[in-house]
């Protein structure tokens, strides 16, 4: 008896929404100033947001309109070269080359690596816009 697969990721109609939502959205968030707030009004309630929180709703909207799945974490919680092999879809030897090329900023704890999570995901979008 042949297993369904469940499909992977966001539907198209959900990444394109992703998108679209994304192109609108990010001349606004360009545009405020990042010491005001921004009024945005969900499902008939405004609130008062920072431009900062906005930044990153576009940012996650940029990751679901390409397919990515993405989290919010705290942009200096620090990675080892195993998470970002994981991440970026290579060995934990190519992830230590990367950082030894310097294509990724890193600081060294005894003989452990670390990369601060906002750096590699940096490097990811880097990676995903320019390939």
């Amino acid at each position: 008896m042949a297993r369904s697969r469940k499909p992977r990721g966001p539907s198209r109609e959900v990444r394109i929404a992703a998108a679209v939502a994304a192109d609108e959205l990010r001349p606004v968030v360009d545009g405020a100033d990042p010491r005001g707030l921004m009024a945005v009004t969900v499902a008939g309630v405004t609130l008062k947001v920072p431009p900062l929180a906005m930044g990153l709703l576009v940012d996650a909207l940029d990751d679901i309109a390409a397919g990515i799945d993405s989290v919010v974490a705290p942009a200096d919680l620090g990675v080892g070269t195993t998470e970002i092999g994981r991440m970026l879809g290579v060995t934990p030897t190519w992830a230590a080359k990367l950082i030894d090329r310097g294509d990724i900023p890193s600081t060294t704890t005894g003989t452990k690596r670390r990369v601060r999570l906002a750096d590699l995901a940096a490097y990811s979008r880097t990676r995903t816009s320019a390939g």
